[in-house]
């Protein structure tokens, strides 16, 4: 009802100052030129609204934007372009008999000045008015954002069972990674990307670095064997402006985790390194507990790190089934349960943006990457009121349905969604709004390394199975089916086609693997993020005699 005034008392407006203006354009004697200065005057104003109805058709046509302004706005150019036409027709008439000039001249301009007056008077307090009822309605905003982000925030712990206090202290003893040898950067970071390939174990500047890391290296186990992490966060309150200096750290003591599981490798001392791999699995779990997009992508990224680790330490020499014990990984993270989570977050964090923004306190310049805060003030004070009268309640409702379709595909296997999140994209530019679209990232590709992450995990649990049953038995298992329930509860399913992890027995031994994004399985062949085919593989390795070297070293190796 207030956008119908809104819209009815604009058309009067722009009616009465043309009114206006034609009347004192009556006192003029030339006639061609009061003509011609009466219809550029008419041209002008719908030239304007002419401009403006179709820049909205643009965005919302062209762009997707959504916006139910377009057909009112073509509604008021054409009652415009209807009421200036009889306008100008009745105003530029020649007068009746007797009088001279045409009817304007005897227009009454003061009566229409004043009639002016108080149309824009009411049409401003219509503004003022509808702005007021939002800027109340925005405080149930705040309020829902609280609503929708306390059900998913992680519990508070007890200082005893909380490893964010042990990874904090651990932080401060790794120091600044600024101040680490800068073959941190240039090698060994590319090894444990890249597997095995070209890693020194006897490199003195590493072994010096791992050295000096020790105290934060025991820190770090330390806070592996916490049950739960908890860093404080005012979930009650979200912003996207939330500091989170946690996560960089936390993949930084992966990385000196899986480097000093390699080297505990190359020394024999294999019940440590999978002590140091289980710790990294660990950290991945902790760093997923936080209900955050960015949170789940880091885990997924120590996730990735710690599966070659894995496969590089127990491949490095038969592990016995006491070794094995110390790489338990339990069954406890679902990269699938936790991204269903995370868009319930990212829901409450796109609600409470829209608050930020509508009210002045951010603006849309900060969030894209903009003026800093010098210019913060201005762009608020400038776009808060347009943006909140005219475009927030479509971009709410895309957001708000955006987010509910993503949250129903997230609850089906990957598998199941995969040509849902394959449109995403498309859905993202047709009807959604300004702030929509700098809100939601690309969620098909986070959704993508949801499943990889858990394919991961599946492999890593499936090949420890493996390596325990050979372990057992003395040779590889001849299939999966060997394996449950004795040594894995189930053969884990492949969250990219839903059905068992696949295993092949080949010359690098025996090749574990899901199909991998591409949907194909490529025989186990290893993944290509370049090209993003082949499969997510893992290899186990047969027993083999013992070299007599080997057999020192796990000697020197036993207390």
């Amino acid at each position: 009802m207030g956008y119908a005034l809104l819209w009815l008392e604009n058309l009067t407006v722009v009616l009465l100052l043309l009114a206006v203006r034609i009347a004192c354009l009556g006192r003029w004697q030339r006639e061609r030129l009061r003509v011609a200065s009466a219809v550029i005057a008419a041209l002008v104003i719908l030239a304007a609204y002419a401009g403006l109805t179709g820049l909205v058709g643009y965005l919302k046509f062209a762009l997707g934007l959504a916006s139910h302004w377009f057909y009112p706005l073509v509604a008021l150019t054409v009652s415009y372009a209807v009421g200036a036409a009889w306008i100008l027709m009745s105003g530029l008439r020649q007068g009746e008999a007797g009088l001279s000039g045409p009817r304007c001249g005897s227009w009454p301009r003061g009566r229409l000045t004043a009639a002016l007056a108080v149309a824009l008077a009411l049409h401003l307090m219509t503004l003022w008015n509808l702005d007021l009822a939002i800027q109340q309605q925005l405080g149930t905003v705040r309020t829902e954002t609280g609503a929708l982000a306390l059900p998913v925030a992680p519990p508070r712990l007890s200082d005893r069972d909380n490893a964010a206090l042990v990874y904090q202290q651990a932080f401060q003893v790794m120091g600044e990674s600024t101040s680490w040898p800068k073959a941190y950067a240039e090698k060994w970071c590319n090894y444990l990307i890249l597997g095995n390939s070209g890693f020194d174990s006897q490199d003195a500047e590493l072994r010096a670095f791992l050295k000096q890391q020790a105290e934060a290296l025991t820190l770090l186990r330390e806070a592996g064997d916490k049950p739960g992490c908890y860093f404080d966060r005012d979930y009650g309150r979200p912003s996207f402006s939330m500091l989170l200096p946690e996560l960089q750290r936390m993949r930084e003591g992966a990385r000196l985790l899986c480097l000093d599981a390699r080297c505990k490798a190359a020394d024999g001392d294999l019940r440590g390194a999978l002590g140091d791999c289980r710790v990294v699995c660990t950290m991945a779990e902790h760093t997923s507990s936080e209900p955050l997009l960015i949170s789940l992508l880091v885990a997924a990224a120590i996730d990735s790190l710690g599966m070659p680790t894995l496969e590089t330490v127990l491949a490095s020499a038969p592990p016995a089934a006491s070794d094995l014990g110390a790489a338990d990984l339990g069954g406890g993270l679902s990269y699938q349960r936790a991204f269903q989570r995370v868009l319930r977050m990212e829901e409450a964090f796109g609600q409470a943006t829209f608050y930020d923004v509508a009210t002045g306190k951010v603006s849309f310049s900060q969030l894209s990457g903009g003026p800093d805060a010098a210019d913060h003030g201005t762009l608020s004070f400038a776009t808060a009121p347009l943006y909140r009268l005219f475009l927030l309640e479509d971009d709410q409702e895309a957001h708000r349905h955006l987010m509910e379709q993503c949250q129903q595909w997230a609850s089906r296997p990957y598998f199941q969604s995969k040509a849902d999140w394959d449109g995403f994209e498309g859905m993202t530019k047709h009807e959604s709004g300004v702030l929509t679209r700098l809100l939601l990232p690309a969620l098909s590709h986070c959704a993508e390394i949801e499943a990889r992450a858990d394919a991961q995990r599946n492999l890593m649990r499936f090949a420890l199975a493996a390596y325990r049953f050979q372990a057992s038995h003395g040779r590889l298992p001849g299939k999966a089916d060997e394996l449950a329930p004795e040594f894995i509860p189930a053969v884990p399913q492949d969250p990219f086609d839903g059905k068992p992890l696949r295993m092949k027995m080949t010359d690098r031994g025996l090749v574990l693997y899901s199909i991998g994004p591409d949907m194909t399985d490529n025989g186990g062949a290893k993944f290509d993020p370049e090209t993003k085919t082949g499969d997510i593989a893992f290899t186990v390795k047969g027993k083999e005699p013992p070299t007599p070297k080997r057999q020192a070293s796990q000697n020197r190796a036993k207390p």
